[in-house]
């Protein structure tokens, strides 16, 4: 044991702790989904749902939602937000911050909700916690394939790129914007979820403790301006943030 500090001598058996738990956690919504396969009747396969977005753009509150909201007995969307429900059942993986890519582009039945969220609120989310990202200056770092590049043209990358791979992919989707969603506590998306064929237990159930609507007041402000890291406005990234801002864009087909 000499050399090894008391935190990381408590550190391994909690990390085995939580790779045991997630284990179990994948095994018991796999066993529901084989359980939804084999009792699927005339064909019809109920909805998989998979939330994704780049970082602190509320992505966990609505997998939480879904989840918390889901009938006894089935599975939309696995409690590991880096996986999802396949066409045949199984769960697959995806990195949610990442590009989407063909396996889940290419899944009849998942509906992908992509959340977004103004880049003012944003930026200083992600200073305050930039996660895997390191910044320098203005600069943000290579994560999850996408390039090192101004944080706020990252940013318009990463939403422009996976919002025209959704509507040319002929899939379901609905593109989010996490402050229009706070607004109802994610109950105007799950009322359009649910008019579009996905069941949910009745009443539909609010889930206030991973949003971020108090984070605002939370946060250790630091006094920036703005333009440091935005140097320039994208005109199809704030039009898109403005229209979210006040609708849900959607399909179902």
């Amino acid at each position: 044991m000499l050399g090894l500090s008391l935190n990381s001598i408590v550190a391994g058996p909690r990390r085995s702790v939580q790779r045991f738990k997630k284990a179990a956690q994948i095994r018991r919504e796999q066993h529901l989904l084989n359980k939804m396969k084999a009792e699927n009747r005339a064909g019809v396969k109920p909805f998989s749902i998979y939330t994704a977005g780049y970082y602190h753009t509320g992505t966990r509150w609505i997998n939480e939602l879904i989840i918390a909201n889901t009938p006894k007995g089935l599975v939309y969307s696995p409690k590991n937000q880096h996986r999802y429900i396949d066409d045949a059942y199984r769960i697959a993986e995806f990195q949610k911050h990442g590009r989407l890519d063909h396996d889940i582009l290419g899944q009849q039945r998942c509906v992908i909700i992509y959340m977004v969220r103004d880049f003012e609120t944003w930026i200083q989310s992600f200073l305050n916690n930039p996660y895997e990202v390191r910044l320098t200056g203005d600069i943000a770092s290579s994560t999850y394939g996408w390039p090192s590049l101004n944080v706020y043209d990252l940013y318009a990358q990463v939403i422009k790129t996976n919002i025209a791979l959704l509507r040319d992919s002929g899939r379901n989707y609905v593109i989010a914007n996490m402050g229009y969603c706070q607004a109802t506590q994610g109950m105007n998306l799950l009322e359009l979820l649910e008019r579009n064929g996905v069941a949910f237990t009745h009443p539909l159930m609010p889930i206030v403790r991973h949003t971020k609507d108090t984070e605002a007041r939370k946060l250790k402000r630091r006094a920036f301006d703005i333009s440091e890291y935005k140097h320039h406005a994208d005109p199809e990234l704030e039009d898109l943030l403005d229209s979210t801002a006040e609708a849900l864009e959607y399909r179902f087909s």
